[in-house]
């Protein structure tokens, strides 16, 4: 399979099979219109990937190469009242990661997804955040546990 090379916002260059990004709608016409499947030596011609850097652009093509054999189009879930959106051990594990992270921010992640047009690690991303905001506790929830527990309350407003 042929490489391509990809060049961060500070000039960090990542080899990576075209197969990677096929997700990437912008990659893929990048490839397609500039022959870059064919052409034996296409990774002497670096594709800037400009605002994006070195260490998001690592997380993209980390996720890309896991989802490399995935469909390009996500099966469209039925609008339900589920609890939670379905998300693979590995998705889970991965956005985890990059929520944990103290040096890469998840938006920056999902800015760069969305500057390389990778419609599916946006969908992903939308599901982990909103399993993650059904898991926190609404305001009347924690207004609850105050009210029990006085101590609690004095702690909140202890100035």
């Amino acid at each position: 399979m042929p490489l391509i090379t990809l060049v961060s916002s500070y000039g960090k260059s990542y080899q990576v099979e075209t197969s990677v990004f096929k997700q990437s709608e912008l990659i893929s016409s990048l490839i397609e219109d500039l022959n870059l499947d064919i052409i034996p030596d296409a990774a002497a011609f670096p594709i800037p990937i400009r605002d994006v850097t070195g260490e998001v652009l690592e997380k993209v093509i980390e996720w890309c190469t896991h989802h490399k054999d995935d469909p390009v189009e996500m099966e469209k879930e039925e609008d339900s009242d589920c609890v939670l959106y379905p998300l693979s051990p590995w998705d889970e594990a991965f956005f985890e990661a990059l929520r944990a992270s103290t040096t890469i921010a998840t938006m920056d992640t999902i800015e760069a997804a969305s500057s390389l047009e990778i419609i599916c690690f946006i969908e992903h991303a939308q599901k982990f955040i909103a399993n993650r905001m059904m898991k926190t506790p609404g305001v009347d929830e924690a207004d609850d546990e105050v009210a029990e527990d006085p101590t609690m309350l004095r702690k909140c407003i202890d100035w």
